[in-house]
């Protein structure tokens, strides 16, 4: 089946899209629970470097990330828990050449 929309319920780590452009790093996801009844799912999520080194990303993270066309800069969904909003989702993005992850609203 060709997939042409992101599905945040059904991502794995088998799949080609979590490995960059540049093949010299991939995201990898443990835990990954619904968020909520019949919400998208999320967990912790490391990059691994070409050497196997995992960096974590974050400890909530949702999918499937989306790389940029070079494979330097990795957008993400963060979910946050707020303690007036509940839980919302932002979006990251990691720059992997510096090691920095943005959160942004």
């Amino acid at each position: 089946m060709i997939q042409n929309y992101p599905n945040p319920w059904d991502f794995h780590n088998t799949d080609k899209t979590l490995v960059s452009a540049d093949n010299n790093h991939k995201v990898v996801f443990y835990d990954l629970n619904e968020i909520a009844m019949g919400a998208p799912i999320g967990g912790q999520c490391f990059l691994e470097n070409s050497d196997k080194k995992k960096i974590k990303i974050h400890d909530w993270c949702g999918g499937p990330p989306a790389w940029e066309t070079t494979g330097q800069l990795l957008a993400i969904p963060i979910w946050t828990r707020k303690l007036l909003k509940g839980t919302v989702q932002q979006i990251g993005v990691l720059d992997t050449r510096i090691m920095e992850l943005k959160i942004f609203k």
